[in-house]
């Protein structure tokens, strides 16, 4: 039986057999005629040396040169079309591929909310033993982390392919930060960290689209939290910046850093950095990506600021709502 990543990756392999074969045929095309053309030049001298052929010199260096460019433009032509080509088959080939996803996490999605559901109404019904429970609450933490990662995956294809997604409305500036925080406590609680939300009580309105700015938040938190020891801080917090027309939103951690020449990567589909010891911890390397996506569809951005061993603090902006265009 072949999964969806087999048949892609047949597909693939096709696909560079078929240029491979292209480029073959076209090297060796161009070789012969180059060859030849040295040949038949090498014939040509040794008789205009010989007195044979009545021709000038400039005249034949000429003729050389016109010959030499047109096999030249043949060759470029040929590729050119080669290149075209297989640009046209990756363009498919890719758009096959996001197709695939798109069906095969949004199937996924539902099942697994049907699990998460069943799971939380278990576990919350008091008719299960104390190891029973555990476990049961076990396997619902385990089903909420996938289902958060489908629906990231899910919703990064679809603002890969420019599809609406963002529906921003006017909103206080504080929600989708205390939300995305609040649902992280648990998480901190268990690791022994410290989760401070520090929000002023004035932050003006925004305009955003609150279930996806609070999963922004969740994934920052959820980052902070994962690679911060035990006994260590998450800080979440937030100001307006009235010169840029946005809402500035901050989650500092006492991590273990980032090191320098990962930070303009880690924002990258299924990056993380590489020179980051694990230890455990667990990263598909779509949370920040999604991130970016996000916020970029809101017409702000996101940055990291980080020394190795002494934590990061990653920001990212939102649209005023006196300010910022609705999207």
């Amino acid at each position: 039986m072949g999964g969806p990543g087999r048949k892609r990756g047949r597909l693939v392999r096709r696909a560079w057999q078929r240029l491979d074969t292209r480029f073959t045929a076209g090297i060796g095309l161009a070789v012969l005629l180059l060859v030849g053309w040295q040949l038949f030049n090498h014939y040509f001298f040794m008789n205009y040396l010989m007195g044979r052929l009545e021709m000038s010199m400039v005249y034949y260096h000429y003729l050389s040169f016109m010959v030499e460019l047109l096999l030249v433009a043949v060759v470029a032509l040929f590729a050119s079309r080669v290149l075209v080509a297989k640009n046209r088959e990756l363009e498919e080939l890719q758009r096959q591929k996001d197709t695939l996803v798109d069906a095969l996490v949004h199937d996924l999605r539902q099942p697994l909310t049907a699990v998460v559901g069943g799971l939380s109404s278990l576990t919350g019904s008091g008719e299960l033993s104390e190891q029973t429970g555990e476990l049961a609450s076990i396997a619902q933490e385990g089903a909420s982390e996938l289902l958060h990662m489908v629906n990231d995956l899910l919703d990064a294809t679809r603002l890969e392919a420019g599809r609406p997604l963002i529906e921003v409305r006017e909103m206080p500036g504080d929600e989708f930060v205390r939300h995305g925080a609040h649902l992280l406590g648990a998480l901190a609680a268990e690791k022994r960290v410290t989760l401070t939300v520090d929000l002023p009580p004035d932050l003006p309105r925004v305009w955003g689209d609150s279930e996806r700015l609070h999963r922004v938040v969740m994934n920052l938190v959820g980052n902070a939290v994962k690679f911060t020891d035990p006994g260590g801080q998450v800080t979440v917090s937030a100001r307006p910046e009235e010169e840029r027309g946005a809402l500035v939103v901050s989650v500092s951690d006492t991590g273990i850093g980032i090191p320098p020449g990962e930070q303009q990567h880690i924002f990258e589909k299924f990056s993380r950095a590489a020179g980051t010891p694990l230890s455990g911890r667990t990263s598909t390397g779509l949370g920040l990506y999604f991130c970016k996506l996000t916020v970029e569809a809101h017409g702000g951005k996101i940055w990291v600021e980080s020394r190795v061993g002494e934590g990061a603090t990653f920001r990212f902006t939102v649209p005023l709502a006196g300010r910022g265009q609705k999207a």
